[in-house]
């Protein structure tokens, strides 16, 4: 089970630092807590926008590049200093009105005012820059789908309020500050409405919340998943101890909320960003729901990994499949996750291989290959630089690595042993893309096409289809 991402440095906020002595320090050369100062915004940044001041860099929430700025600092440290939007002297004039109110203290959507043509430019501009080293590689226009909200099939949010009058949301940066996020515009609707009707149905049996200062309560975070192509939903709820009082009852209850299928939950005792929880246990309804994406259909665990924007799935998969010689041998899928690709492409190969650390996701993959007759791929629960390969050597592969990339020994793997003559490469890290291929490039590889896609609107995050043939 995923965790929900949270804070490792203080809020910043006004009570983040101390005043410096004297208050303002009006004669100082350097932003203090508490002064006001007007700057332009020179950089979209990644969490928070830069504004350039006469007294240096101020980083904000919620401003827009070229925004002219009227700013309070609330927190000066060492070497950065943030602050907070007191007017808009000047509005850049890629704003537009955000239909979130929220931005500039959830952290989520830190660029939902900014053009989303604008944002896909500079999202294109910072992919070039990154790929500059590889010599004249030509990146692509940013495919995006036409809707930029509504998108996002996958709802893990975090419980706070108190027994009886749950909220539900998101971890503002860097704080322990629970952000409501029941109606996120970025969220599936159906979703939005799913986590509302589960407020209700947990509030009902008097469930609390875990605090997390305080060590107290019960419920963490809740998962609600809506599966691409068919609106099969999906609920996994996970709690500081397990059960949870009358958890039979909570489910069967919950599997009565319309769209409701499939209903799992478990314990999650640790806290921190890279807390491990076990799987979840199958609660109510069905194991699987039903997702589809193009002729592909794919059973899915709810809390398995799969790609969070629906609306984009197909231009993920028509990216991949561009990249893909007309004939195929031996396919392997690397990092395969519940198998999008993997079921996406299967007939084009004679034989296609799938591999994932994930034990849930494979077993979700084998299932969907039994369900559609595959007898030529195979589904393999493995390291993909350890695993076992049967058959001839893939001619093609296809990785979709975690943040940080190839690891070494899949490289020495790919490039040594297996010298496939066409890789694809997914990438939602530009700087590990950009290593990646700099690495197969000096190896006898070459780049033939770079496609952005935009599965992560209103953020600086970007996914990006990289295909390189054997020379």
């Amino acid at each position: 089970m995923e965790t929900l991402e949270r804070p490792e440095a203080p809020e910043e906020t006004e009570s983040a630092a101390p005043p410096a002595p004297g208050g303002e320090e009006q004669g100082t050369d350097r932003p203090v807590r508490g002064r006001i100062l007007e700057g332009t915004v020179v950089d979209a940044g990644d969490r928070e926008a830069v504004a350039s001041t006469a007294l240096g860099p101020v980083r904000v929430r919620g401003a827009v590049l070229g925004d002219r700025l009227r700013i309070r600092v609330v927190r000066a440290g060492q070497h950065a200093a943030w602050g907070r939007v007191e007017e808009i002297l000047a509005p850049s004039p890629q704003r537009v009105v955000p239909r979130c109110g929220v931005i500039a203290f959830c952290g989520g959507c830190p660029w939902q005012a900014w053009d989303p043509a604008a944002q896909r430019e500079e999202k294109r501009r910072r992919v070039e820059a990154e790929l500059r080293g590889l010599g004249p590689v030509e990146v692509e226009p940013v495919a995006s789908a036409p809707d930029v909200y509504g998108f996002r099939n996958k709802l893990l949010l975090a419980a706070g309020g108190r027994p009886g009058k749950l909220r539900f949301g998101l971890y503002a940066p860097r704080t322990h500050r629970l952000v409501p996020a029941e109606e996120c515009p970025v969220q599936d609707p159906e979703g939005n409405r799913i986590v509302g009707a589960l407020a209700r149905v947990l509030n009902s049996f008097g469930i609390p919340p875990f605090d997390e200062l305080l060590g107290t309560g019960l419920l963490r975070h809740i998962l609600v998943r809506i599966a691409p192509g068919t609106g099969q939903a999906g609920v996994v709820l996970a709690a500081k101890s397990w059960p949870l009082p009358r958890v039979g009852e909570i489910a069967k209850r919950i599997l009565d909320i319309p769209g409701v299928l499939s209903v799992y939950g478990g314990p999650h005792e640790e806290q921190g960003p890279a807390a491990k929880a076990a799987p979840p246990a199958l609660l109510s309804g069905r194991p699987r729901l039903l997702a589809r994406a193009g002729s592909a259909r794919i059973l899915l665990t709810p809390s398995t990994f799969f790609q969070t924007n629906s609306p984009a799935l197909p231009l993920l998969v028509d990216a991949v499949r561009e990249a893909l010689p007309k004939r195929i041998a031996h396919l392997a899928d690397l990092y395969s996750g519940a198998g999008l690709f993997t079921l996406s492409f299967a007939k084009k190969a004679s034989k296609v291989t799938a591999v994932d650390e994930d034990p849930g996701a494979i077993r979700d993959l084998a299932e969907s290959v039994r369900m559609q007759e595959f007898h030529h791929v195979a589904a393999v629960a493995a390291d993909a630089a350890r695993a076992e390969i049967e058959g001839t050597k893939p001619d093609v592969v296809i990785l979709d690595p975690p943040r940080a990339g190839i690891p070494a020994g899949l490289a020495r793997r790919l490039v040594e042993e297996w010298r496939p003559a066409r890789i694809i490469h997914v990438s939602c890290s530009v700087k590990a893309l950009a290593r990646d291929l700099a690495m197969l490039s000096s190896r006898g590889y070459r780049i033939l096409k770079v496609q952005p896609i935009d599965l992560f609107p209103h953020t600086p995050h970007i996914e990006v289809v990289a295909s390189l043939e054997r020379a």
